[in-house]
């Protein structure tokens, strides 16, 4: 599998989307200070957050001081509640998968964090899944859900919400209801 587009948002420097197509070869030019290197750096810190047991989306610790010292460092504009854009698109000879996804930075008294706020994958334009996440305050009860597709990936199979941690939890389905 190869990575052949890469688009970031809200990244470092960029502040509107900035859609990057890879090939074997790619050269980046630009002048002093445009962000070649934050561009150059996106991938191998977004590979920090795929092979990661970090409790935060991006293991930036792994990756070392040099590299990224805050997560805020890496939002335009350095905004407390921002958060980046990712796309990315890995191809394979006999398929294209593509995974979009926001990481909200969550500013805190006492500390910050880090959560995915928006993802979905697809496989060859099929949806194939999109999470949802609802921030709320308390923590101790957050609220999710799933959406899976059908096999041919044009409709959603299932919406499963998982609303406050009940046991068996409560599913709010627009389509039809399957047990997990």
């Amino acid at each position: 599998m190869s990575l052949v587009r890469m688009t970031l948002g809200n990244y470092r420097c960029f502040a509107q989307r900035q859609d990057i197509e890879l090939r074997p070869i790619t050269v980046v030019l630009g002048r002093n200070n445009s962000c070649k290197s934050a561009l150059v750096r996106a991938p191998v810190l977004l590979d920090s957050g795929i092979h990661t047991n970090a409790p935060t989306p991006l293991d930036l610790d792994a990756l070392g001081e040099g590299l990224v010292g805050l997560f805020v460092d890496l939002i335009h504009g350095r905004r407390p509640h921002g958060n980046i854009n990712l796309d990315l698109t890995v191809e394979h000879p006999l398929e294209s998968t593509r995974l979009q996804g926001t990481v909200q930075n969550v500013a805190g008294d006492r500390y910050d964090s880090q959560v995915v706020s928006a993802l979905e994958l697809s496989q060859n334009g099929a949806r194939l899944a999109r999470p949802e996440w609802e921030l709320n305050d308390p923590a101790e009860q957050p609220r999710n859900s799933v959406e899976i597709a059908d096999e041919t990936g044009t409709a959603p199979q299932s919406r499963f919400t998982d609303c406050c941690r009940q046991n068996p939890p409560c599913y709010s389905d627009e389509t039809r209801r399957q047990e997990a």
